[in-house]
């Protein structure tokens, strides 16, 4: 994929329209800086409009390939997928079983998990992750390098556990929201969650 986008010169925005993680998704959360007495939350929650969470496709937000396939004890089973220009996304909360694996190259829409609430969640949901570790990369090699290397299982322990500690800091989350369109705000209405237009806050638009 890296080679690939090399030789197509591929200089795209570091932040591009990308297509929505889950098709027909209302906004169920957005990201919330810390407050006292309350966490910060560095992603998306998306909900399918159905509302019939478990197993709904997760899809690749954009081209990229696959770093990552895990658990971790809040985000429970996720994919991590490599775009470019130092651009991460992450899908958590998926079902154990997964489609792909790393090294595997996807294609924008392509699917990289099934909806799931492993983790801590108290429902069915995807949490949605961009990660730009541009300004906090601090490995030896450059970044496509180390993702070359990782999907060749040419890393050290060591290594991996550094890049590991990069893409779960926070100071690297930036804000998703913008660059996915189509996104519908989640409200309850008797009892039920529908899909209503929001504002670029990520808030239920005013007369909704």
């Amino acid at each position: 994929y890296i080679e690939y986008e090399k030789q197509q010169k591929f200089h795209a925005a570091i932040f591009p329209n990308f297509v929505s993680p889950v098709d027909n998704g209302m906004l169920l959360r957005g990201v919330q800086e810390p407050r006292k007495g309350r966490r910060g939350h560095y992603g998306l929650d998306i909900i399918p409009v159905t509302w019939e969470g478990r197993g709904v496709p997760i899809k690749s937000v954009e081209d990229g390939v696959v770093v990552a396939v895990s658990k971790a004890s809040g985000y429970g089973y996720y994919t991590v997928v490599y775009h470019q220009n130092g651009l991460f996304s992450l899908y958590s909360h998926l079902l154990k079983s997964r489609p792909v694996k790393v090294g595997q190259a996807v294609k924008r829409g392509d699917p990289v998990g099934q909806m799931g609430k492993s983790g801590n969640a108290r429902g069915y949901h995807l949490h949605f992750e961009l990660i730009d570790l541009r300004e906090s990369w601090d490995l030896k090699q450059d970044i496509d390098l180390f993702v070359e290397a990782l999907c060749c299982e040419r890393i050290k322990r060591s290594e991996f556990n550094q890049f590991h500690k990069l893409l779960f800091n926070k100071t690297a989350k930036v804000n998703p929201l913008p660059g996915i369109p189509g996104l519908m705000a989640a409200k309850k209405v008797n009892g039920k969650w529908v899909a209503v237009p929001m504002d670029e806050t990520g808030q239920v638009a005013k007369g909704n």
